[in-house]
């Protein structure tokens, strides 16, 4: 209790009083918006103030119990955390990184250190510069390093990086550095790099995700040109997707795979989830995007996608203009890694959204769904007439009632199959005929609409257009 209580009045307290003025006197703060009840604030708390006790006096974590501010940072569930910085227009990005669970406190620190320089460091220690890149590793960063920046020649280029460095877009998925020549050879991997050169690492054991040898320096004097080579490498290789950022993923144009978590317990699957996409977002880099996000506060959004929002973690992805939903072990990193590089070559068959099929399904007229309407319509062995409505459809009652009829008096004529769908889900989320739509007949991909229930006269014209079709003909 003493360790809490402690950690609690060595964090600063925000206020509607003291909120802006606070933020606008640091470099960077990270709050803590909880509720004074809160468990998991609880945990969260001693951890906080000993990374606070080793940061600069431009760098804060703070506590802040207000609803009100917490609702205008953009948080919907507290506990949450929060980056802010005063010049920070939007609404501050969450703080979403897994820390190391040996050195939380000391992880959380680098990470913040990092995020709040606007001048790269310079490094002239092969230590040094493993330390710096050993931080970003730890959540989740990458730094893009300068070695040589002291030679004649490289001044413009250490220019643009410290320009693009004072810029916040960017900072905290990535930090810069710049490295004496003589460091080069040392992270070059098995071929050494030559200085002048620019690479970027995503972590200290790591090769080099992007080289840019001496020859091909000059192209990144201008800062846009460098911002926009470093633009692939800065979102980070997983990251919780919301409002705050949603727009940077969907510009890429890159297909984006959703790791949907349980926020109410099982924080080992959960943990394990992140580190499996992680590995298989590392894998497919460049052609994908990896994102997280509470399955339980978005359970419409998986179920949107074809995913059991009831079975969480789960994996599901949007690629192709269809989507896609992983039925294997979401812990597997490579497992993971082969679905998502399967979905990317167009290997699979999208997921269908579906309703349950019916137990028993063996009456004259037949119950389709997304999940059987391949095997009962698209691979039937004769002609079938599929029957669309809407649950909410009035009129479509007394219509079902003659496609009963129907498909009763057919029953004795082997050549004849019909089938029933009463699934609303089948229609919106299936791709039918352009010209089938609710309250209407569909017989191989030809429509007949009728704006009353079938009468004796269409259950004739139905029935002949059934007999005129070649048995070998499918939907």
């Amino acid at each position: 209790m003493s360790t809490l209580l402690g950690a609690i009045m060595s964090l600063p307290s925000l206020t509607t009083h003291n909120h802006t003025s606070f933020i606008a006197s640091h470099a960077l703060v990270l709050v803590l918006y909880a509720s004074p009840w809160c468990a998991h604030r609880q945990r969260l708390l001693p951890t906080l103030a000993m990374a606070a006790a080793s940061l600069p006096d431009t760098v804060a974590i703070a506590l802040c119990e207000e609803p009100a501010l917490a609702e205008a940072a953009g948080v919907v569930e507290m506990p949450s955390l929060r980056l802010h910085r005063p010049d920070d227009d939007d609404v501050p990005e969450p703080f979403d990184q897994d820390t190391p669970e040996d050195d939380e406190a000391g992880a959380l620190a680098d990470y913040l250190l990092r995020s709040s320089r606007t001048t790269p460091p310079r490094f002239t220690s092969r230590e040094a510069l493993l330390h710096e890149l050993s931080s970003a590793e730890r959540l989740g960063g990458v730094t893009a390093v300068l070695f040589g920046a002291e030679l004649d020649g490289v001044a413009a280029e250490a220019a643009s990086l410290r320009q693009v460095a004072r810029q916040a877009h960017g900072r905290g998925k990535v930090g810069f550095a710049l490295a004496d020549a003589s460091l080069a050879h040392h992270f070059g991997g098995e071929v050494p790099y030559e200085a002048p050169c620019l690479a970027v690492y995503r972590g200290a054991g790591a090769a080099a995700e992007l080289h840019v040898p001496t020859a091909e320096l000059p192209s990144l004097r201008e800062p846009d040109q460098l911002r926009l080579l470093l633009s692939g490498h800065a979102q980070p290789l997983l990251a919780q997707i919301g409002p705050h950022n949603y727009a940077e993923y969907a510009d890429t144009g890159r297909p984006l795979f959703y790791l949907f978590l349980n926020s109410s317990c099982c924080a080992a699957a959960n943990r394990q989830a992140k580190r499996a996409a992680a590995a298989a977002a590392a894998v497919h880099r460049g052609a994908l995007s990896f994102v997280w996000l509470d399955g339980e506060h978005y359970s419409h959004h998986a179920r949107a996608l074809g995913a059991a929002a009831e079975a969480l973690p789960v994996i599901a992805a949007e690629a192709h203009e269809a989507h896609y939903v992983y039925d294997g072990p979401v812990g597997e990193a490579e497992a993971v890694g082969a679905w998502a590089g399967a979905v990317l070559a167009g290997k699979l068959r999208p997921t269908l959204r579906s309703a349950t099929p019916p137990l028993l399904n063996g009456g004259p007229v037949m119950v389709t769904v997304a999940a059987t309407f391949e095997s009962l319509v698209l691979r039937a062995a004769m002609p079938v007439l599929l029957y669309v409505h809407a649950p909410w459809c009035g009129a479509c009652d007394a219509t079902a009632a003659e496609v009963e009829a129907l498909a009763t008096s057919w029953q004795a004529d082997p050549t004849l199959h019909e089938l029933y769908t009463n699934s609303t889900l089948l229609y919106t989320a299936l791709t039918l005929d352009s010209h089938c739509s609710e309250h209407s007949i569909c017989i191989h991909g030809t429509h007949y609409t009728h704006d009353s229930p079938l009468t004796a006269c269409h259950s004739r014209l139905v029935t002949h257009y059934l007999l005129d079709l070649s048995p070998t003909t499918h939907y």
